[in-house]
């Protein structure tokens, strides 16, 4: 309890949250396992405060949608974050799917990407790409 109350204290309250229930499923393990006989993160349910939810705003106006859109498009700092920017609204894919793009995994005269998905299922997944996306990751 110590050390979450710490956590608490610097602001990071999630982290905290999070520690206790890794600990937990170590325990629970532990004890599954004949290795411990008490769980104590069992009695800290509740000491912690709850996390304030955060509502993240939506587009909902294809005005607010065009807004973004000619954001994106001109992006200055950065090509490669440019780039990535133009290429989500093609793909909806995640960032760190995007950025992981090599040009051995990208078929030009299939119009696909292949791409192995470790985060979530450990398969090969396949993305059709559309000829702007063909024109554009051939520019």
């Amino acid at each position: 309890m110590n050390f979450l109350k710490k956590l608490e204290k610097k602001g990071i309250l999630e982290t905290a949250r999070r520690v206790r229930g890794i600990a937990g499923q170590i325990l629970r393990y532990a004890i599954a396992y004949g290795y411990e006989i008490n769980n104590p993160t069992f009695s800290l349910k509740g000491t912690l405060p709850r996390l304030k939810v955060r509502h993240m705003p939506t587009v909902t106006t294809p005005e607010e949608l065009r807004k973004i859109l000619k954001l994106f498009w001109a992006y200055p700092l950065s090509i490669i974050v440019r780039t990535a920017l133009r290429l989500m609204v093609y793909l909806f894919h995640r960032p760190g799917e995007l950025v992981s793009i090599q040009w051995k995994d990208v078929n030009f005269e299939k119009g696909e990407w292949r791409l192995y998905l470790k985060q979530k299922t450990y398969r090969e997944h396949i993305v059709p790409l559309s000829r702007q996306v063909i024109i554009f990751l051939k520019n």
